[in-house]
């Protein structure tokens, strides 16, 4: 979940807003692009463990930090609604072909 790496539309950039401030945001992210009607695929890469430095999810303080911000994004979630397609898809509501 909180790999760097995220591709994704502009479309769904200027249709969000998002609030986590630390991990939590890469969630957050995940979470109203689905709630908004955005498709969401995986793809597998290769996970190499950490080297060097702390994870910082190991402080109390951090995992604290998180639980509130996932509480606060559950409530905000059960308000939003799927955008409309032409929305989230703005190349695809033409209808017409191109020459």
């Amino acid at each position: 979940m909180n790999f760097a790496f995220k591709l994704m539309r502009r479309s769904l950039l200027d249709n969000i807003e998002l609030h986590s401030e630390g991990s939590f945001i890469d969630v957050e992210l995940l979470a109203r692009a689905q709630k908004l009607g955005f498709s969401i695929v995986q793809f597998g890469v290769d996970y190499f463990p950490r080297t060097r430095g702390i994870s910082t999810l190991s402080s109390n303080s951090v995992i604290f930090k998180i639980l509130r911000e996932m509480y606060g994004l559950r409530s905000e979630l059960q308000a939003l609604e799927p955008l409309p397609l032409e929305v989230r898809q703005p190349w695809n509501t033409g209808g017409g072909t191109s020459s």
